[in-house]
């Protein structure tokens, strides 16, 4: 009987919010206003991963060119000195998967690879599905439904549409309605709720009204472990 609610529910929502906006659209205006009079990113990051009692800690430089194609995403690690020389480059367009290359500290070159031979968490959940709010998303590859109409919020519901290569059935997004930022994150597999992303306080950049975070919290539910991402130090347009 709840499923036949929920579904009943949605049905009376549809993809429309109160504002005129179908769901697809609010994410649409999401990463518009995310790149809003941004040219080129430069973050500075400390990814914190704390699991079974054990800490670890790394430092990486990410470097965004937000270009009339897609954009294009330069990881590299600083700290510490075993991962130094570890390179991840993104190549995100509107209507294709995103492009992957990885170059190791012992390569002599960068490699294509897929996005499942990401094993490590830290460049996983830097670059990749985990935090989309770092980067952006490709809503050609993803349906989305509006969930519900809270009064400072929307949550919109993502499925990915068939031949979509994501590592979740479905997504739930929160998105705040004032900036139109991304505030909350819940992943779902055929298990269940597996992650619950959240994000620290929200700031408009520039008079365009880009929107930034600098904190990200990733909540590993299945493998009992936590990743804060806080953003140091952030250049734009230099």
């Amino acid at each position: 009987m709840k499923t036949i609610a929920a579904l009943v529910v949605l049905a009376v929502l549809g993809t429309s919010s109160a504002w005129g906006m179908t769901a697809e659209e609010i994410i649409e205006k999401v990463w518009v206003q995310y790149s809003a009079g941004v040219q080129e990113e430069v973050e500075f990051l400390e990814a914190t991963l704390l699991q079974g009692g054990r800490t670890q800690k790394k430092i990486a430089i990410r470097k965004t060119k937000f270009l009339a194609g897609g954009n294009e995403i330069n990881v590299s690690f600083s700290a510490p000195v075993a991962d130094v020389g570890t390179e991840l480059r993104v190549l995100q367009k509107a209507t294709t998967p995103d492009i992957i290359y990885l170059k190791m500290k012992s390569w002599s070159k960068e490699r294509r690879i897929s996005g499942s031979q990401l094993t490590s968490p830290f460049i996983w959940e830097i670059t990749r599905e985990d935090t989309n709010l770092l980067s952006g998303e490709n809503t050609k590859m993803f349906q989305y439904n509006l969930m519900d109409d809270l009064a400072n919020a929307w949550i919109i519901q993502a499925l990915p549409r068939s031949g979509t290569d994501s590592g979740y059935t479905e997504r739930r997004i929160w998105v705040d309605k004032k900036t139109f930022a991304v505030k909350k994150v819940e992943y779902y597999k055929k298990g269940g709720l597996e992650k619950i992303q959240q994000t620290g306080t929200v700031k408009v950049i520039n008079s365009t009204g880009a929107w930034r975070v600098d904190q990200i919290i990733i909540d590993n539910l299945k493998r009992n472990r936590t990743m804060t991402i806080v953003i140091q130090k952030r250049e734009i347009n230099l």
